[in-house]
Order: structure tokens, then C-alpha cells, then sequence
């Protein structure tokens, strides 16, 4: 018999299998419309579905009577996967239990065993088999045996069909399916309020960027003035306008630097605690600055304006990963450290070392997220924050 096993499901049958049951499935948030492969365990439902089923089997006749007595065992494992917004069922289970039969006319009893050595998901479409076995050999022992493995099989086959009925509506029955796309309705009006809240952060900073600038320049003018009257040259008061000096730099030809240090760390801080970073099932963040050393600086020279930058900066992230009822199921954090935050680093390539609080296997997959997602989504920060130190 021909039939597709856990460790061996071919993508053709795979392709065969989904088309043939057309059963919509719901992912997690983080599976946007539920396409890409994810997988949900269902085995200790599976197992505890099949031995309350099959233990139940009863055939009773004029004259015999054949049931179950135990399912011994239940090996194997089951999951719902989703792909392409489908549902796809993968199981395959060994089975093992023992019957009893008895003959009415003579009340003679006899016992066997059974066994179900292959229930996957080909079971849908293909008769289960049922290995049955009798330990006696008195008379009418053989026709309780053919009852056994007739009739009494017959139902068992029922029972897995409509196991396998059932594992297709687990997890995605039209009430999941409204409670999938009101979650996803929800988590996406939650990402456009962040949105606008960080476009509001962004607004307020250049808006106060432009305000100091402003105060700058009418100080700047009001010294020049007095400096006028009084027939001395004026205090180099530093310009920031994109190659543009001081007014006593004529042409801006001559170096000068006015110091952005403090506003920059001022900027640098407010980027970072303002980014949200989505890895797989969840979302990093930076919960704390907890130091910023470095300085910077805007320079002209020839009517070219150069800035300059070198910060060493200190944090700590907090990280959760949830599951698709929205339940945390990964939670911590750690320290983040990015030594060179300067002009000169290649390709935006800032470093960025992070240690983790709990390092446990269970926080391995948020470990990997950081590494990956939230270590690029920190660098794509810096990267914003420096757009915007040009601008000052």
C-alpha cells in the first residue's frame, strides 16, 4: 500500500492534499493573510479524540457480541498547518488495544488484540487497516473473530473519518475565522495609530529644530547689529542652513563649527524609544537609554557644510513574542550596546551588541529575532536619526 508518512509528505501530494480539502485556515498576527507556512501542534487533542472514539466501538448482534475493552496506545503525532490561507492536516498515528467477544447460545468469552498501524491523513480517502487477532481457538471463537474484523472494523473506519471531520473545523471554524480577521483588523489599527503617533514625534522635533533655529538666527542678527555700532567685528555667532555660515563668514568660505552635541543625544534618544520593531509573532522595543557619550557637530568650510558625529550609546530592550490568541508566550529583554555610532561607518552597518537577561532555550527564538529583525531594525533608527541630524 502506497501512502505518505509524516518524515516522507511529497510536495505533489502535499498539493493534492490541501486541494482536495479546501478548508480555510487562520494564522498567527504576525502571518500576514495567513500565508506562510505555520504549523500548530494537535497531537495530545488527536490522541485523547482517538482512544475516547475507538474505545467506545460496540457491535451486538441476535446471538454475538464483539467491543473494545483498551487502547493501550496512541503513538504518533498530528498538527494543523496553515499555508495560502488553507488549512492542511498532517497526522499519522500506530494504535494499539485489545477486544473481547462473546457467543450467546454457550456464553463462551474470548479475548484478541488489535491494531491500527497506520491512521494518517491518506485515511480520508482510504480504507484504515485493522489488524485483528484472537487468542482461542474454541468453537465459535472464529466467527466472533470475523465479526471482529468485519463489522466491528467497519465502525472504527467511522470513527476516523469523523475524527478527521472534526481536526479539519479545530481551529478554523467560521466563528475563528471572524475572530482571525477582527484580531488582524484590530492589530492593524494599532500599527497605523503607532504610525501616526511617530509621525507626530517626528513633527514635533523638527518643529522644535526649526524654533531654535529661529531664536538662533535672531540672536545672531542682534549681535551682528550691536556689534555694528559699536565698529568692532562681530562675535562668530554659527549659521546652520544647509552651506551657510556666520554673517561675518563671507561666502561661508572660512571653517566654522557650531556644536550639535546636546541635540543631537536629545534626537538620538527620541528616535530610538520611538521605534517598534516587528520580528516573527511579536515585537522588540527599546525600554531605556541609559547612556550616551560622544559629541557632534555641524562644520562649513568653502560653502560646503560637513556634520559630524562620533556617539557611543547604552540601552535596554524588552522583547515578547505571542501566539495567535494574542497570549504572550516569550518574554524578556537585555542590554544593547552600539559603540560607533559615526560618519564614517560603511553602508549604515552600525555594530550593535546585545546580551540577553534569560538566555533558556525557550527564549531562543526571540534570541534569533533579535539578531536578525531587531538588530536591522535598530540600525534602520540610526540610520532615520542621522537623516535628520543633517537637517539641524
Amino acid at each position: 500500500q502506497r501512502r505518505v508518512t509524516w518524515g516522507r509528505l511529497t510536495l505533489s501530494k502535499l498539493l493534492e492534499f490541501t486541494m482536495a480539502t479546501k478548508v480555510q485556515g487562520a494564522g498567527s498576527l504576525w502571518n500576514k493573510n495567513s500565508w506562510h507556512w505555520e504549523e500548530k501542534n494537535f497531537s495530545g487533542w488527536a490522541k485523547e479524540q482517538l482512544k475516547l472514539r475507538l474505545s467506545s466501538v460496540v457491535v451486538d448482534t441476535e446471538d454475538k457480541l464483539v467491543r473494545v475493552t483498551n487502547i493501550e496506545s496512541v503513538d504518533g503525532e498530528a498538527s494543523v498547518n496553515i499555508r495560502k490561507g488553507k488549512k492542511i492536516l498532517i497526522f499519522e498515528f500506530d494504535i494499539k488495544g485489545t477486544w473481547e467477544g462473546q457467543l450467546k447460545s454457550n456464553n463462551l468469552t474470548v479475548t484478541g488484540s488489535l491494531h491500527l498501524p497506520d491512521v494518517c491523513q491518506d485515511a480520508e480517502n482510504e480504507d484504515v487497516e485493522v489488524r485483528v487477532s484472537v487468542n482461542s481457538s474454541a468453537d465459535g471463537a472464529d466467527a466472533l473473530y470475523r465479526l471482529m474484523s468485519r463489522d466491528a472494523a467497519a465502525t472504527m473506519r467511522t470513527h476516523i473519518r469523523e475524527f478527521i471531520d472534526d481536526l479539519k473545523r479545530a481551529d478554523g471554524g467560521q466563528d475563528t475565522l471572524e475572530e482571525d480577521q477582527r484580531r488582524r483588523q484590530e492589530e492593524l489599527a494599532r500599527m497605523q495609530q503607532a504610525a501616526e503617533e511617530k509621525g507626530r514625534e517626528k513633527e514635533r522635533l523638527l518643529q522644535l529644530a526649526r524654533e531654535q533655529e529661529a531664536a538662533r538666527k535672531a540672536e545672531e542678527a542682534r549681535k551682528a547689529e550691536e556689534a555694528q555700532r559699536a565698529g568692532v567685528a562681530p562675535v562668530p555667532v554659527q549659521r546652520h542652513e544647509a552651506g551657510q555660515g556666520s554673517l561675518w563668514n563671507a561666502n561661508s568660505y572660512f571653517w566654522e563649527e557650531k556644536p550639535l552635541t546636546e541635540v543631537g543625544k536629545k534626537l538620538l534618544t527620541d528616535t530610538l524609544l520611538a521605534t517598534s520593531i516587528t520580528v516573527p509573532g511579536g515585537e522588540v522595543r527599546i525600554s531605556e537609554i541609559t547612556n550616551i557619550d560622544g559629541e557632534a557637530s555641524a562644520n562649513i568650510r568653502k560653502g560646503k557644510k560637513i556634520v559630524g558625529y562620533q556617539f557611543d550609546l547604552k540601552a535596554k530592550w524588552t522583547g515578547e513574542i505571542r501566539d495567535g490568541d494574542g497570549n504572550v508566550l516569550v518574554k524578556t529583554g537585555g542590554l544593547i550596546q552600539l559603540p560607533d555610532i559615526a560618519e564614517d561607518v560603511e553602508d549604515d552597518k552600525y555594530e550593535v551588541r546585545f546580551t540577553v537577561d534569560d538566555n533558556t532555550p525557550a527564549t531562543l527564538s526571540l534570541k534569533q529575532a533579535m539578531s536578525k529583525q531587531g538588530t536591522q531594525g535598530i540600525r534602520d533608527a540610526v540610520k532615520q536619526f542621522v537623516e535628520q541630524l543633517k537637517k539641524l
